[in-house]
């Protein structure tokens, strides 16, 4: 089977979300003997690596880049960044007629049977063809992932906070949220099946389009990197919670950690010491840590693994309702004990309490557990084991891309019933 992909970023490396999935995806295709065609936009100079995309050659048959590299203003782009609101893609959006008459051509060239629109900003930058029958036989699939309406929904539920830049960022997320509740309302004109990694998004995306083919399948975890490294010792009584900084939600909860549950255990565990590990540590989640004592802002790390396996505990903060928390899938696979609220486990079905994953309830339950678990190494060890089996049998690459072939597979069959 040939298979178009259109992917936002460079999928390599494979070190955020995007590209974790996208790179994993391509590469066990790939394995599988299926004919890659990909096109990836170029959003930031390090996408235009030549290591980087010669590695990701070595998985398709054709690349073709779309350099968006240098199109903003730099100077309102640098603003714009600077609040984290997608600039490029704004810019972008002005041409992607180009793009569109690109893909045609591509697809009549070549027939792929399946076009695989990679995340929401894949629309954005290379928008879908449409109304061109030449193009009828071709099955379209967008992998969305996450909802973007509820993605933007849940961020203004949870209101602004007092800095600048996160009132700019909710205030993006008020204004855009009824043109991705519009978009996402008509999905279903343009693609055959639509992905989404959680029960959550499906059905909050159900309400808003409920003619849409929905199929939820979750991200993997590459088990052969992420295992248990015998070589590092655990330490005692170490935290160690892993995100990216730079999403709002992410410091957000990690504020909210440090403030309400690891002031608590300081004072019931003095010994206890917490590291946040991640890129792009805003200067208010600095401050709070310096304020605290004992926890240890770390800033980006080039490899999360010796962290984590440092860790005499992985905790979890998050109070959103949509996605998958790789990093969540990674320390499981490592085999440790992870704690976290029910939202850090809401699309990794199977998670069974205390004995593959703690969760917490509320900040006084998460408290009583952490220190419960601190102090008996014997239960975490039993945990994180499980957790590591647990992993292996179901959310290895190679058994979710074998859900990503049945979906293509029922969506020709679909198309196909649909034309009689």
């Amino acid at each position: 089977m040939k298979i178009l992909i259109l992917t936002p970023r460079l999928p390599y490396p494979p070190v955020e979300g995007m590209r974790i999935k996208s790179y994993h995806l391509i590469k066990e295709l790939h394995k599988r003997g299926y004919k890659i065609i990909l096109i990836a936009a170029l959003l930031d100079p390090s996408d235009i690596d030549p290591n980087n995309i010669q590695h990701i050659r070595r998985y398709v048959e054709s690349l073709k880049l779309f350099d968006y590299t240098a199109i903003s203003p730099k100077l309102l782009s640098k603003v714009l960044e600077g609040l984290y609101i997608p600039s490029k893609e704004l810019f972008a959006k002005a041409k992607t007629h180009h793009s569109t008459d690109y893909i045609s051509k591509l697809i009549r060239e070549e027939q792929p049977e399946i076009v695989h629109y990679d995340f929401i900003h894949s629309l954005t930058l290379m928008e879908p063809p449409r109304n061109d029958l030449s193009l009828k036989n071709t099955t379209f699939i967008l992998s969305l992932c996450d909802s973007y309406s509820l993605v933007l929904r849940e961020r203004i539920r949870r209101g602004e906070d007092v800095t600048f830049n996160s009132f700019a960022r909710w205030m993006y997320a008020l204004a855009s949220f009824p043109f991705a509740v519009n978009l996402e309302k008509r999905l279903h004109k343009v693609f055959q099946a639509v992905h989404v990694v959680s029960k959550s998004d499906a059905e909050w995306l159900k309400s808003v389009n409920p003619l849409a083919n929905l199929v939820t399948i979750p991200n993997g975890v590459d088990i052969a990197y992420f295992k248990p490294i015998k070589e590092i010792d655990e330490e005692d009584k170490m935290l160690v919670m892993i995100a990216n900084f730079r999403v709002d939600e992410h410091v957000n909860n990690a504020i909210w950690f440090v403030s309400m549950i690891f002031k608590k255990l300081k004072r019931i565990e003095p010994k206890v010491k917490l590291y946040l590990v991640g890129k792009d540590p805003p200067i208010r989640l600095i401050r709070l840590a310096n304020s605290v004592g004992d926890v240890i802002v770390t800033g980006y790390v080039p490899d999360i693994r010796p962290y984590l396996m440092r860790a005499s505990l992985i905790v979890d903060a998050r109070r959103e309702r949509y996605g998958i928390l790789n990093h969540v899938l990674q320390a499981m696979s490592m085999g440790k004990c992870v704690i976290g609220t029910r939202y850090s486990f809401l699309a990794i079905d199977g998670v069974e309490p205390w004995r593959n994953a703690v969760i917490a309830r509320n900040e006084d339950d998460f408290v009583a557990k952490v220190i419960l678990l601190l102090n008996d190494k014997k239960t975490r060890e039993r945990i994180g084991n499980n957790a590591r089996k647990f992993i292996e049998s179901n959310y290895a690459w190679e058994r979710i891309v074998a859900k990503y072939e049945e979906m293509y597979k029922q969506a020709i069959c679909g198309r196909t019933y649909m034309e009689r």
